[in-house]
């Protein structure tokens, strides 16, 4: 779901011939996925190693070249012990970024025992959001602040949009507990391929799939 919304915000919004960064990657899924649609992704993490984006990854780009046309960053800012000083080097290599992140509730942190995503069993949720925190980020880096389906992904940028259809996207995420965790994830991919298959036409874009390239240049590294 999120390598198609991706996809779709790119080539509405930015120049798709461009180099692109997944921040906090992980072992690279994301940024094969997207070279795999055609889109020039890189990969960064500090603390997982680069398994399925080899050759691909930030440290292989000299400093000139890490200026990227948007970056991801997907399931990372809640696990910050310091989000404002990880959110500074991720603008430093970029103007444009979509987060993920489950905002706060209303509700006082008081009474915020049954919110399944502060995730207690593996107490890796450290920093929660609220729409202000969004704001907050946004003024800082001299941004405007466009919530995404159902205010689940946030997307900054210093350029005004009249209209972003994917912040119309219905993904709405339950209170639900990990014996469910499959059906969430079933029922957030079922609304959003219902969503754009009627409101995104077939790409009139010359995309095609980076994965040969990418196999052939690899092979020429090794053999030097």
């Amino acid at each position: 779901m999120l390598s198609q919304v991706t996809e779709d915000l790119i080539v509405k919004h930015f120049n798709f011939k461009k180099k692109f960064l997944d921040y906090g990657g992980g072992v690279g899924v994301l940024t094969r996925m997207m070279r795999d649609r055609g889109l020039d992704f890189y990969r960064q993490d500090k603390y997982a190693q680069n398994l399925f984006a080899q050759y691909f990854d930030i440290s292989d780009l000299t400093n000139e070249e890490k200026e990227f046309e948007l970056i991801t960053c997907f399931e990372v800012l809640e696990h910050l012990p310091d989000p404002m000083k990880e959110i500074s080097e991720i603008f430093s290599l970029g103007d444009n970024v979509l987060f993920s992140t489950m905002l706060q509730p209303s509700e006082s942190v008081e009474n915020l025992e049954s919110w399944f995503y502060i995730f207690e069993i593996c107490g890796q949720h450290i920093s929660f959001y609220t729409e202000e925190s969004m704001k907050i980020i946004a003024e800082r880096f001299n941004c405007y602040y466009y919530p995404m389906c159902d205010g689940f992904l946030h997307f900054f940028t210093p350029n005004k949009i009249e209209e972003i259809d994917l912040a119309k996207a219905p993904v709405q995420i339950p209170k639900l507990s990990w014996k469910i965790k499959n059906k969430m994830v079933r029922s957030i991919d079922k609304a959003y391929r219902v969503l754009f298959e009627k409101e995104v036409p077939e790409a009139p874009y010359p995309l095609a799939s980076l994965a040969e390239r990418d196999s052939n240049w690899i092979l020429e590294r090794l053999d030097q």
